[in-house]
């Protein structure tokens, strides 16, 4: 009886072996005709190459302002292929003769070893370019990311650097004080286009308004050597307007002029005076240069005043709370809409419009209503893309296509897009995608772009605030400790 049960166990224990054995060399065989196929090359390569579409598409995309969802189905597609690709190499082959099912090859004449070697080839090489554009973009545009944080935040001051106060109204039209401020926008504008200048931003520059502060002492605030200011005097149809460029270390006049037009033919003055401050601090304008100058901007006198009456409403809209506050950037939205009316290529009417929209999708009080949040997504999308296509410089554009990008539903542009907001030249007024290099990712790039935006924003209080928050993230208790009493010195009133 035992001798039995020995001999079923032993029987057992074969049968057991034999399957494995089998399951093991049909495992081999189906590894070696994977290889002998190239499947697995064929996946390698084509995973390589999606990659590298796809980095492509992504840049492509994001210069031309394309919608989200383009770039979503251009990745569907690629990933949708490559079990398609995968099949056509097991299930068929190349040969000199063309393309053929397998089954119908002979194998003593098949060419996949050649193949093969092809495809290592072409993964080797797409590998190589991948990879040197990887090295060019981390080093090469780091570097001259590094040359321009130096020359916009060190401690020297430039003698090319200026700031446009807001030039006073000195007569009391119901619009006049709009036009004034409208002008001075402008102005800066214009100059910020310069980049030889620094140009103090308008936050900061429109922080002394109303107030009875001395050139040399609103200089020293801003950091800059040089001021702009002038006045609006309207008497009917008729306008008188005077600007001086001011040298803030003996108060001595560089320039000055007084402009003398009509209503209508007001909307130049802005890129002459522009001009002017320029060529007085020795910057040398080419004709590019000066076609921008002197057609960038607003020139239907309503929208004119409708733009700096909704730049109003929506900055007391803002110091309001919940449902005041959605009313309020309501009132600015029409105002908004007027411009984009008369004028619908003006990007920055764009931009503004979405302010309203973005309040409903990261609100908490609005999270219950689906179907809104939806709504605002929608028209803020329309908002950017107008705003992207419209863009005169490529740091308007770039701040459109990041708050596009904190509302849809993938992140993955950010990075790149952070990046070459870090190696642009511009001085930018970020929203509500200030705070993300700065709390999700304090890298180089954060700590470029928050130290040029304090530089030429320097009573901007989330400038140093994000400042800071790089520095910490980066461990860098020192500067941030540092930074963070020069911020309380430079913005008392927060």
């Amino acid at each position: 009886m035992l001798a039995i049960v020995r001999l079923g166990s032993s029987i057992c224990l074969y049968s057991a072996l034999s399957i494995e054995y089998e399951r093991s060399t049909t495992r081999m065989n189906l590894l070696t005709e994977l290889k002998r196929r190239n499947v697995f090359r064929v996946a390698t390569a084509y995973v390589v190459i999606a990659w590298a579409l796809a980095q492509a598409a992504d840049l492509a995309f994001d210069n031309f302002g394309t919608p989200e969802w383009v770039g979503k189905t251009v990745l569907f597609v690629l990933v949708l292929g490559f079990p398609l690709a995968v099949f056509f190499a097991w299930a068929f082959e190349v040969t000199p003769e063309g393309v053929k099912k397998e089954k119908d090859v002979d194998r003593s004449q098949s060419i996949t070893e050649q193949t093969g070697r092809k495809l290592d080839r072409l993964i080797i090489g797409v590998l190589v370019v991948a990879i040197g554009w990887l090295l060019v973009d981390k080093f090469v545009f780091q570097e001259d990311t590094s040359v321009s944080v130096a020359q916009t935040s060190g401690d020297v001051l430039s003698d090319k650097s200026v700031a446009v106060l807001p030039f006073v109204a000195m007569s009391s039209g119901p619009n006049d004080e709009y036009f004034a401020d409208g002008l001075t926008e402008e102005i800066l504008n214009a100059l910020a286009r310069l980049p030889e200048l620094l140009v103090t931003a308008r936050t900061s520059a429109f922080a002394f308004k109303g107030q009875d502060v001395s050139v040399p002492d609103i200089a020293d605030k801003l950091g800059v050597a040089h001021v702009v200011e002038g006045s609006v005097r309207r008497s009917g149809e008729q306008l008188r307007i005077t600007a001086q460029l001011i040298r803030a270390s003996d108060g001595f006049h560089l320039w000055s002029d007084t402009y003398d037009r009509s209503s209508a033919d007001s909307f130049g003055v802005q890129g002459e005076i522009a001009e002017k401050v320029a060529a007085a601090l020795g910057v040398v304008l080419d004709q590019e240069q000066l076609a921008k100058m002197r057609t960038s901007g607003l020139r239907n006198p309503e929208a004119f005043i409708a733009f700096q009456k909704g730049v109003e409403a929506a900055a007391l809209a803002h110091e309001k709370t919940g449902r005041e506050q959605i009313e309020g950037l309501a009132v600015a939205n029409q105002y908004f809409e007027r411009v984009i009316e008369l004028e619908p290529e003006f990007s920055a009417a764009h931009f503004a419009h979405t302010d309203y929209f973005i309040h409903f999708v990261v609100r908490e009080e609005f999270s219950d209503n689906a179907e809104e949040i939806s709504r605002a997504i929608e028209l803020a999308n329309q908002d950017f893309v107008n705003a992207m296509r419209t863009a005169e410089t490529e740091g308007d554009r770039l701040n459109a296509a990041l708050e596009q990008a904190l509302i849809s539903d993938s992140w993955r542009r950010m990075p790149e897009l952070i990046s070459a907001v870090a190696r642009s030249s511009d001085c930018f007024n970020p929203s509500w995608w200030g705070s993300l290099p700065s709390i999700l990712d304090p890298s180089e790039d954060a700590l470029t772009i928050w130290q040029r935006i304090q530089a030429c924003d320097p009573v901007n209080f989330y400038a140093w605030v994000n400042l800071v928050r790089t520095q910490m993230g980066r461990r860098d208790f020192q500067a941030a400790l540092d930074t963070a009493v020069r911020g309380m010195e430079a913005v008392p009133h927060r």
